[in-house]
């Protein structure tokens, strides 16, 4: 685990930045910014673009469930911008205490992934096509569609427009 304190012997540019939860109006306030721009995983400037290191990306729950989303170019997604969404689960938090108590890791991940993508459908104001690319460590990663196909998904009825 990767401490955020200052004593930490990993460089502050690769450490994450602290668990803030916010209201789920707060987070859908900010979604088209997060998906705002591509991110080049394969670029010289990679680390210090990466979107787990800037807040727009970052979507923090009380739980403490952590998603990370941006479009992205690189290795796992390939040469055309994509939907790239990642979620990790702060030690001692409710969601970590829940799924201890499920019986095995299949279930456990069956169940954190729909609760990703149920959050995630909920902060963008659209059901999002995504699939599960791998696990690291625990941590899913999960791929959506293109810029264009991200386009051609239509907002949620009841989502207030400029939300």
């Amino acid at each position: 685990m990767v401490s955020g304190d200052d004593k930490s012997p990993v460089p502050q540019a690769v450490r994450p930045l602290p668990h803030e939860p916010e209201p789920m109006a707060a987070m859908q306030a900010r979604w088209e910014a997060a998906v705002e721009g591509d991110w080049n995983a394969e670029s010289d400037a990679a680390l210090a673009e990466y979107p787990g290191l800037r807040r727009r990306h970052i979507f923090d729950f009380e739980d403490g469930v952590r998603l990370i989303a941006a479009f992205e170019t690189g290795v796992f997604i390939g040469p055309v911008p994509a939907l790239h969404v990642s979620a990790s689960i702060r030690p001692g938090g409710n969601m970590e205490k829940f799924l201890a108590g499920l019986p095995d890791v299949p279930a456990r991940r069956a169940f954190f992934i729909v609760a990703v993508v149920r959050r995630l459908w909920t902060i963008a104001g659209r059901n999002i096509p995504l699939a599960v690319l791998f696990f690291d460590g625990g941590i899913p990663h999960l791929a959506g569609p293109t810029r264009t196909g991200y386009a051609a998904i239509r907002p949620w009825a009841c989502v207030k427009k400029g939300r």
